[in-house]
């Protein structure tokens, strides 16, 4: 026979019993796994477009202190990109950090990190790299990361400091060394937009990441969370409703039910 048993959804899920009566349960069971990715939340980790409030989509809209100020009525990070720190005082980054920090609505401090593609000293950014880890640590907030070639440099710090609470590498693209490295840490890894990866890169990625450990995003591209989401259930070969659920279990573990309630 066929019942409906209840999961930590709290919606009806059919379940297929080994039974002549339950001929069409398969059917069943697709329309239900499709019915509840359409109806579970699209969770866009870090993005610097302002969404509409658009239904089924929590974003972390990402600021950047240098040029940009907080809009109240969104969930935000907020930290100083290593590309705009050069011309600016010590000082006057660490008084910005301290007040996005006391922001409630504030949820993780940055994007920031170190990149060994630009110009700034490598010195100067771990510098600002590692106010930003101390005040989250005494916020109490995870941190956003960038990290471009500067893997090691990332890891080091974050050990050197103790650093114990959870750490997104956004638009990851490590390899499978530093995936382990990092793993050893309260790391998780936040996928780009999917055409911004070779096909053979990205499917390296995704099977070295454990899916406890991922999340998805936007960045500043003009893709939608949506189409990323299906592109990387497709290359995972799992249900669009399993990455979903997986995903939005991550980010309880981190950030807690409050933000997800909202939505």
């Amino acid at each position: 026979m066929c019942h409906w048993q209840w999961f930590d959804t709290n919606l009806p899920y059919l379940v297929q019993q080994t039974s002549t009566h339950c001929q069409y349960s398969r059917r069943y069971l697709a329309w239900g796994q499709s019915t509840l990715a359409k109806m579970s939340v699209y969770i866009d980790i870090h993005t610097h477009r302002a969404y509409a409030q658009k239904t089924g989509v929590l974003a972390l809209q990402n600021i950047t202190l240098s040029n940009q100020e907080m809009n109240l009525d969104k969930w935000l990070t907020a930290g100083w990109h290593p590309w705009y720190i050069q011309y600016t005082s010590l000082q006057k980054i660490k008084e910005s950090i301290n007040h996005a920090a006391a922001v409630k609505n504030v949820v993780a401090i940055g994007e920031c990190g170190i990149d060994r593609s630009i110009d700034t000293p490598v010195d100067t950014q771990a510098e600002v790299f590692k106010y930003h880890v101390e005040v989250a640590a005494e916020k109490q907030k995870p941190l956003i990361i960038h990290c471009v070639k500067a893997y090691s440099d990332i890891n080091g710090l974050l050990k050197k400091t103790n650093f114990k609470l959870p750490v997104i590498f956004h638009a990851y693209n490590g390899n499978k060394i530093q995936t382990q490295q990092l793993l050893s840490l309260n790391a998780y890894f936040s996928i780009g937009n999917p055409i911004s990866y070779s096909a053979k890169k990205l499917s390296n990625i995704l099977s070295e990441v454990p899916l406890s450990r991922l999340f998805i995003e936007t960045d500043d591209s003009t893709y939608s969370i949506e189409n990323n989401y299906q592109e990387i259930a497709d290359i995972l070969k799992i249900s669009l409703y399993d990455l979903k659920n997986q995903i939005e279990i991550n980010f309880i573990k981190i950030f807690g039910n409050e933000l997800v309630s909202t939505y």
